[in-house]
């Protein structure tokens, strides 16, 4: 009876489970870039999805903050130092990673490379930034190389409708101050399926399958030897 009473609860508990899955797939991530050049360079990067979660991190010259802000309410974040990695293990890695000939054959392939060109195509129009503004001051000690900036400024600001840039030139000295500021969106379970395709194409699968007959043929190559024992 208890078993029985169970079920439903646990049933309910792996729908809000996928329920929350879904959301956290289609729900948009969106992402702000600002960064501000003066004598010193100073970025903040910022990822979250509203009020559900935040993470952010203001990198300066000297100094490094992370935050993280799960429902509004930030939580400690200890950033360890990285190990430095003795050269014995970097020669161990590499030993570990070498490909055979026959594998480079199956990756290296033009339809292989054009899937991956296509994955990487159509993930760059995703994370496209909706918004790219840039303002601020410059100016060279030549003034030449001051006025050169003019013509190029006006052709990237009219690659595309988003990219908005209000620079003003100082002529009679060398000077930098500018302010960067980049925001856009991205929704995982879109780059999901970009990844499932790829994953799912021809030149993939032809791989996985030699990847797979290869390791049944040595598997039987193993059992040969104690087939022969137990024979004798």
């Amino acid at each position: 009876m208890k078993l029985h009473y169970a079920i439903p609860h646990v049933l309910l508990f792996i729908i809000l489970l996928v329920l929350l899955l879904l959301v956290m797939l289609l729900l948009p991530i969106q992402y702000r870039l600002r960064g501000q050049l003066e004598e010193d360079c100073q970025l903040d990067f910022s990822i979250g999805c509203g009020f559900l979660y935040q993470m952010a991190a203001v990198i300066e010259r000297e100094n490094r903050l992370f935050i993280f802000r799960l429902l509004g309410i930030r939580l400690p974040i200890k950033n360890h130092p990285k190990s430095p990695e003795w050269p014995e293990t970097k020669e161990k890695s590499r030993k570990k990673s070498k490909l055979s000939r026959r594998d480079l054959r199956l990756v290296l392939n033009r339809e292989l490379f054009q899937e991956a060109l296509n994955l990487l195509g159509r993930s760059f129009r995703h994370l496209k930034p909706s918004r790219i503004y840039l303002q601020g001051c410059y100016g060279f000690e030549e003034p030449h190389f001051t006025a050169w900036m003019l013509p190029l400024i006006g052709v990237v600001s009219g690659w595309d409708s988003a990219i908005q840039i209000d620079l003003l030139p100082i002529w009679d000295q060398a000077y930098v101050d500018m302010d960067l500021d980049i925001q856009g969106r991205i929704v995982p379970g879109i780059l999901l399926l970009f990844l499932l395709r790829l994953l799912i194409s021809k030149p993939v699968r032809r791989i996985i399958k030699a990847k797979w007959k290869s390791k049944n043929i040595k598997n039987r190559f193993r059992m040969q030897p104690n087939l022969h024992i137990e024979g004798k």
